[in-house]
């Protein structure tokens, strides 16, 4: 079972790293960044809505040549959730510039101490990951922009992939499960998990456009713990800094990698 502890615990912080917040000795609860880019339009617009939440919006129209993105992203421990809706459409008097871009990223992060367990070994968390990527063009890309088009999601851990997928010019969905191994000392271990996506519109030609889009939620469904010699090990306890109870298995429920 999981055992929640009171401790002092980290304000939530957004930005690339611009604006941090984290109260002394405690794990970093959340954080999330937004951020939007159309060329000759909004530049980089980061926006902070509250602790674990974050949206951002911009449209830009110049001439014949219309831009709009959208992007959101929500983190709490266990729950990982971004969305990214992004068209650039060009008219018969557009002029084949400006490119349009985003990214949306949410993390989680914390600490692990086994009240009971062995003390050293691994702990598996287990997510499962539901979501689409999606990303469509009509018409010829300006000159220079060939293939620039892009989708893409990571799933992460301290910086280390866990899973990615990246799509060109044609759509794709994504359903399943997949686990991360985490080897752990004196009973205890430190952790960031982080969900991001970000897209690519290239500048299109006359009459044409470019849509893109991301949806991705990945919610952590369990905890296994291992001993040094990777045997499960039941009956567990778990202490965690945050006090987020995280769900813990006897048993992998048949989790796989991606």
């Amino acid at each position: 079972m999981s055992v929640p502890v009171s401790r002092p615990m980290a304000a939530a912080v957004l930005g690339m790293a611009v604006f941090q917040a984290v109260a002394a000795g405690a794990a970093q609860a959340a954080r999330v960044t937004t951020v939007t880019r159309i060329l000759e339009g909004c530049q980089f617009q980061l926006i902070d809505e509250g602790a674990a939440k974050s949206s951002n919006m911009c449209t830009y129209d110049v001439g014949d040549r219309k831009s709009s993105v959208a992007v959101s992203a929500q983190a709490a421990p266990g729950n990982l959730q971004l969305d990214i809706s992004a068209s650039l459409m060009a008219g018969p008097g557009s002029d084949g510039r400006g490119r349009s871009q985003g990214l949306a990223a949410a993390e989680f992060s914390d600490a692990i101490d086994l009240v009971s367990g062995p003390r050293t070994g691994t702990l598996r968390f287990q997510f499962h990951l539901a979501g689409d990527l999606d990303m469509a063009a009509v018409g010829a890309p300006a000159p220079g922009s060939v293939n620039e088009g892009s989708v893409t999601v990571t799933l992460s851990q301290h910086g280390k992939e866990f899973f990615s997928r990246s799509e060109g010019i044609r759509s794709s969905s994504r359903y399943g499960r997949l686990h991360y191994d985490l080897p752990y000392h004196s009973g205890h271990a430190e952790f960031t998990f982080s969900l991001q996506s970000k897209y690519v519109c290239p500048a299109v030609r006359r009459n044409a456009s470019c849509r893109a889009s991301s949806r991705f939620k990945a919610k952590l469904i369990g905890v296994q713990v291992f001993d040094a010699t990777m045997a499960p090990v039941a009956d567990v306890v778990l202490r965690s800094e945050s006090g987020f109870k995280y769900p813990v298995r006897a048993e992998a429920p048949g989790i796989g990698g991606m």
